[in-house]
């Protein structure tokens, strides 16, 4: 015998299966292209990093800790600097 209360069930547990499986992409959805914007300013961090770090994030406290670990030697604000861009 058909039974219109067990088909509703059902497609409730469908529509909220389809539901939990959309935010679960949406909050652990990682994936980034890397802009022309981007590609830019990691060229720029490479020649000088506080200058990338500045068109990432402004005159933040990143800029400023970029600028004392690039003072302590080049490798470490260069590094500092593309995890900055490549984070954002």
């Amino acid at each position: 015998m058909f039974s219109v209360f067990g088909d509703n069930r059902n497609y409730i547990k469908i529509k909220a299966n389809i539901h939990s499986c959309y935010c679960y992409e949406q909050k652990y959805h990682y994936e980034r292209d890397i802009n022309m914007g981007d590609l830019i300013r990691i060229i720029i961090a490479i020649l000088l990093p506080p200058l990338g770090v500045f068109l990432q994030v402004g005159l933040g406290k990143d800029f400023w800790i970029n600028i004392l670990l690039t003072l302590l030697g080049y490798v470490p604000g260069l590094v500092h600097a593309i995890w900055i861009i490549a984070k954002k």
